[in-house]
């Protein structure tokens, strides 16, 4: 954590000995990070949210039952989540949806898995989802969309951002 733009950092602990993959504060004092690790008996990929309610000074691991890892998270504000990570026999599409702060998740059906490594969105309604495979796809809410290729090939992608006017950026 910084307090002064990144001049000096110290660390702070987490209730939790895995990897963390992605943050998002709506606020100064509200934010949430997620990440999962492998279970050593069985392989099975394990889903992992905190949340902070005090500016990252402390950590409060959430309960994920039955969540695999996931990759990304964006809050819009306190209560209204969206989580990417990947996909399960029993959650096809790897996109996780909260609407009470991250206490639950409802996953998003009707997609076969893909596992995603990043997503944003400008309104609130649509998100761009970087696939780990190859491209990106657009999820306007109700259904999936492939992105369409560039100079006509499917380009590896690894993060996307959007400003608030819509305008987007992909790498």
């Amino acid at each position: 954590k910084t307090i002064d733009g990144g001049v000096n950092w110290r660390a702070v602990s987490v209730p939790v000995d895995c990897r963390l993959d992605s943050l998002s504060f709506v606020d100064p004092l509200h934010g949430w990070a997620v990440g999962g690790y492998e279970m050593p008996t069985s392989g099975r990929r394990v889903g992992v949210v905190l949340r902070t309610t005090d500016g990252g000074e402390t950590w409060q691991r959430v309960p994920t039952p039955g969540l695999p890892w996931l990759h990304r998270v964006r809050f819009a504000d306190r209560m209204d989540g969206l989580a990417y990570g990947e996909g399960s026999s029993l959650q096809r599409s790897g996109i996780y949806l909260t609407r009470d702060g991250g206490r639950t998740w409802t996953t998003i059906t009707g997609f076969a898995p893909s596992g995603w490594v990043d997503g944003d969105t400008y309104d609130r309604a649509s998100f761009a989802l970087v696939s780990s495979r190859r491209g990106m796809v657009w999820f306007d809410g109700t259904r999936f969309d492939t992105a369409p290729a560039i100079d006509g090939r499917i380009p590896l992608l690894h993060r996307v951002k959007f400003s608030e006017s819509g305008i987007g950026w992909a790498i």
